[in-house]
């Protein structure tokens, strides 16, 4: 298994996560982003068959605003330079081989080393439901709700840190 930058010669059109949103993402829009350097796109690729996704992620450098009156908030201002975690899929005939942890474990790696060299308060994950925070939370209960609806949540650079140093 390696992890390497979204190219032409991956397949694309035959990943299937289960959800077409992430699926025409990684289809349509995630190499022509990733070459604008609008985002970036990694994908995990078996070394026996490398053109074939068996998951992705994508991370691109944003702002966050944290909820007013929390200890974020109090910490860090307005406008928070972070990563966020715009896509994380995993082909659903892959679930269950640990391949999104392994995905996010990668997207902390990045942004902990770009953080190193541009700064960066940690990395934040829009989820589309309970379940997805679920993934989340059982990787690391350091992930914090920040919305009111509990969906979007933040990892600290200091802890993003400790986990790539383990």
């Amino acid at each position: 298994m390696k992890i390497e930058t979204i190219t032409k010669q991956h397949d694309r059109k035959n990943f299937d996560c289960g959800h077409e949103e992430l699926n025409n993402y990684l289809r349509s829009t995630a190499r022509q982003s990733d070459t604008k350097r609008s985002t970036r796109t990694w994908v995990l690729v078996d070394d026996d068959v490398p053109t074939a996704i068996l998951g992705y992620i994508t991370l691109v450098p944003s702002e966050q605003d944290f909820p007013e009156g929390s200890k974020a908030a109090r910490t860090f201002g307005k406008n928070v330079p972070i990563y966020r975690l715009a896509k994380l899929a995993v082909d659903k005939n892959q679930s269950g081989n640990g391949f999104g942890h392994l995905l996010l474990t990668h997207a902390i790696h990045l942004a902990v080393a770009a953080s190193e060299s541009v700064g960066g308060t940690g990395v934040v994950v829009d989820c589309k439901n309970s379940d997805v925070v679920g993934f989340y939370m059982r990787y690391t209960e350091h992930f914090m709700p920040i919305s009111d609806d509990g969906l979007t949540l933040w990892l600290p650079m200091t802890v993003c840190a400790k986990i790539v140093n383990c």
